[in-house]
C-alpha cells in the first residue's frame, strides 16, 4: 500500500487528466453557463493556487487517501462490486466531513439535514471519481491524492476555479464536473480495456500495469 503512495509510472495522459480535468471541465462549464474568465492577475493567481495544491497534497491528501482509496475502498473492492465499494466508502467519508456543516452562522436541524445528503450525494460522486481514476492510473495512491487536492481547490470558494470564474457557481460548476469526469474517464477505460477493467478485485492481483 506504501508502495502505491509514491507511484508515478502510468500514462502521461491519465496525469494530464487528474491534474487538469476537472478545473478545465468547471471553468468550461461556467463559460457554458453565461460565466467568463477573470482574467485579471491570471499568472499570479495559477502560481498561488499550484503551490497550495503541492503543500496540501504532500501535508493532507496524499496520506488521506492513503487510507480512503489505498486501504478502504481497495478492501471493500475485493468483497463488493466496484460501484458498491465506492458507495459503501463514501458514507465515512461523507461522515468525517459532518463537522463542516456547524460551521455556518445558521445552523437549523432542516439545514443540517439537507447538508449530511448533500455530503452523502457528493462524496458518493467523488469516491466514483476516485475510484475510477485509481484504475486508470495504475493503482497510484499518489494520482488520486492530487486529483483530490485538486477537486479540493475547485470546489472551494476562494479556490482555483472561484478565483478564475465570473458570473457562474464555481463549486457547481466543479461537482457537474465531477460527474462529466468520472463518466469520461470510465468510458475511455471500457474503451480501451473493456468491461474487466472495473471488475471485482481479486487478491494478489492488485493493478500495476500502467493505464494505456
Amino acid at each position: 500500500m506504501l508502495g502505491r503512495a509514491i507511484r508515478w509510472r502510468f500514462s502521461v495522459g491519465w496525469w494530464l487528466a487528474a491534474i487538469f480535468g476537472l478545473p478545465v471541465v468547471a471553468l468550461l462549464l461556467g463559460l457554458a453557463f453565461g460565466g467568463s474568465i477573470h482574467a485579471v492577475g491570471v499568472g499570479s493567481v495559477l502560481v498561488k493556487q499550484s503551490l497550495s495544491i503541492l503543500l496540501a497534497v504532500v501535508v493532507i491528501n496524499l496520506w488521506e487517501e492513503t487510507v480512503w482509496a489505498g486501504f478502504f475502498q481497495t478492501r471493500l473492492e475485493y468483497r463488493f462490486p466496484f460501484v458498491v465499494a465506492a458507495l459503501l466508502t463514501a458514507l465515512p467519508f461523507a461522515g468525517v466531513h459532518l463537522p463542516l456543516l456547524l460551521l455556518s452562522d445558521h445552523v437549523t436541524p432542516l439545514s443540517v439535514v439537507k447538508g449530511i445528503v448533500g455530503l452523502v450525494v457528493l462524496g458518493a460522486a467523488v469516491r466514483l471519481l476516485i475510484g475510477v481514476f485509481l484504475r486508470a492510473c495504475a493503482d497510484s495512491v499518489l494520482a488520486v491524492g492530487v486529483l483530490h487536492q485538486v477537486f479540493d481547490a475547485c470546489n472551494n470558494r476562494g479556490g482555483l476555479v472561484d478565483s478564475l470564474l465570473d458570473g457562474a457557481d464555481a463549486a457547481l460548476m466543479t461537482e457537474i464536473g465531477v460527474v462529466l469526469l468520472t463518466v469520461a474517464a470510465a468510458a475511455v477505460l471500457l474503451w480501451r480495456r473493456g468491461p474487466s477493467v472495473f471488475a471485482r478485485r481479486r487478491p494478489a492481483t492488485a493493478m500495476t500495469s500502467a493505464a494505456n
